[in-house]
């Protein structure tokens, strides 16, 4: 079956404007070469066509058949193209959608093989007739949609911004029954006695809500956006195990980081620093020491998208296609708890080549865990949140404080799960300290990212098993009514009832 859509991706978020600030990239034993390591080719038309404006020209993403083994050249020679070596980089890649004539195509891919290239519509549909290809899409590009700043911007984190202390531990349960067990709470116990839960005095709301179970955040005078909340978690939370952010970059130098943080590609053949903002802050919603839910996770950095918050559609599938190779090398080792992929993005559509490549990342066993998006709208019109219901993803709703649904969040049900995700603070690209409050369901996907790295390591057999995980955290969140959700009504918790 051939496909051909219009694709899109976004950011997903709402965010004030941010101040761009360099931020130094570390190196990685097992960094992904860029995708350019492949050849990319100028492509020139052996016949010259007469196309008109009747006719458009479309960047278009290309999928070639699985049986389809021989070399590129091979291959475009058949087409009745001409090539010659260049290079390619995604910047020009985004250059397309605003009519620069780049005329090249770029090959990529090592869990399918793709290729982007310009073409006109006429020669995309009888491209699309051969039987070599499997999918031929349109690529194109969006901006960020912004909602509501939840911040007058960005600021710095202070000495005396954190506080860590031992939990206080419960009096002993009543007699043990088989409900009991079920319900886990007699490994609760154990680890609360055994001095592995850890509570956080001065905690983001956000975080808070994770283990405070049935009920929700009451401020009581604490500023929403502030510290100041009680987070209770698991001293082990994340050890071992790899979280690929897909985003605009990271400030891997931040010092909330540790030191975990590291660049591990980037399709736009820099260093990866985030001059954005966007990306820095969701990595430390999964991982930082201060405004992390798991707090000793590796976060690897994929930029696929540019400063701007748009991205290639393209990109992206290069972004999934490199975390999954560098997935299938760690795995063997010795230490690897498991791979997440962490997507704080989307479109609008349902692109089969992005189902395909997320297919194959849930395959190789990477847990995916994606934003529904910020329109207000039906969460299934939109990707990748939509395909949680063909394949074992996780796609994340928002909150507020209230546990309501956030006015921004996507709904309905492709929505497996709800995390806040208004007026959150986080890690943010200004410099070794900075921070800064922002909102959108991208900031409520990290939440669910992180606590899928929590429990990875506490559940070791489900490391390879997204679709097991996926069973085990909807079972473990807690059910709430979260008005306005209209499915998903299940509110991310990490097993926990802490008083925030």
């Amino acid at each position: 079956m051939k496909y051909s859509t219009l694709i899109s991706a976004s950011l997903l978020l709402a965010a004030a404007p941010a101040l761009a600030a360099p931020a130094a990239s570390n190196s990685d034993d097992h960094a992904v070469k860029p995708i350019t390591a492949n050849p990319a080719r100028r492509v020139r038309r052996a016949v010259p066509s007469a196309l008109d404006a009747d006719d458009p020209e479309n960047n278009y993403v290309v999928v070639m058949a699985a049986n389809e083994n021989r070399p590129w050249p091979e291959i475009f020679d058949e087409m009745g193209f001409n090539t010659s070596d260049t290079t390619l980089r995604a910047q020009e890649a985004l250059d397309y959608s605003f009519g620069k004539q780049v005329g090249e195509i770029r090959t990529f891919g090592t869990s399918m093989r793709a290729f982007t290239m310009r073409l006109h519509e006429s020669e995309a549909e009888a491209m699309g007739d051969a039987d070599n290809i499997r999918i031929i899409e349109k690529d194109s590009i969006v901006d960020i949609p912004a909602i509501i700043p939840a911040t007058v911007g960005p600021q710095q984190m202070t000495a005396d911004s954190f506080s860590f202390e031992p939990a206080q531990v419960p009096a002993a349960p009543p007699a043990r029954t088989r409900m009991w067990g079920m319900l886990g709470i007699d490994r609760l116990w154990r680890r609360q006695t055994q001095g592995q839960v850890t509570q956080q005095a001065s905690a983001p709301w956000n975080l808070a809500r994770v283990s405070t179970g049935q009920n929700r955040v009451v401020p009581n005078g604490r500023r929403v956006g502030g510290l100041g909340f009680r987070f209770q978690f698991d001293s082990t939370a994340g050890s071992g195990v790899d979280v690929y952010m897909l985003d605009t970059g990271m400030n891997v130098r931040h010092q909330d980081f540790g030191g975990r943080a590291r660049t591990v590609f980037s399709a736009f053949n820099d260093d990866g620093r985030d001059n954005e903002g966007h990306g820095t802050h969701t990595a430390g919603t999964v991982g930082s020491r201060t405004f992390g839910v798991a707090k000793n996770v590796n976060l690897l950095n994929v930029k696929v998208l540019e400063p701007r918050g748009r991205g290639s559609f393209a990109a992206v599938l290069q972004g999934i296609d490199a975390s999954i190779q560098r997935h299938n090398q760690r795995k063997g080792q010795a230490g690897f708890q498991g791979s997440i992929i962490s997507m704080s993005l989307g479109g609008r559509g349902t692109p089969q080549s992005m189902l395909m490549m997320l297919q194959k990342a849930t395959q190789a066993g990477v847990h995916v865990s994606v934003a529904a998006g910020n329109d207000n709208t039906d969460a299934c019109g939109f990707n990748p949140a939509a395909f949680s219901r063909q394949i074992p993803i996780i796609t994340v709703g928002a909150t507020d404080v209230n546990d309501n649904k956030a006015s921004f969040s996507n709904f309905g049900s492709c929505v497996d799960i709800h995390a806040p995700g208004t007026q959150v603070l986080s890690t943010w690209n200004n410099g070794p300290q900075g921070t800064n409050v922002i909102q959108g369901t991208s900031m409520a996907c990290p939440a669910v990212s992180g606590l899928i790295a929590d429990m990875l390591v506490k559940n070791p057999n489900l490391r390879l098993n997204p679709a097991g995980m996926k069973q085990l955290l909807l079972s473990r969140g807690n059910r709430v009514r979260i008005a306005g959700s209209r499915g998903g009504e299940i509110m991310l918790s990490n097993g926990l009832r802490a008083t925030a």
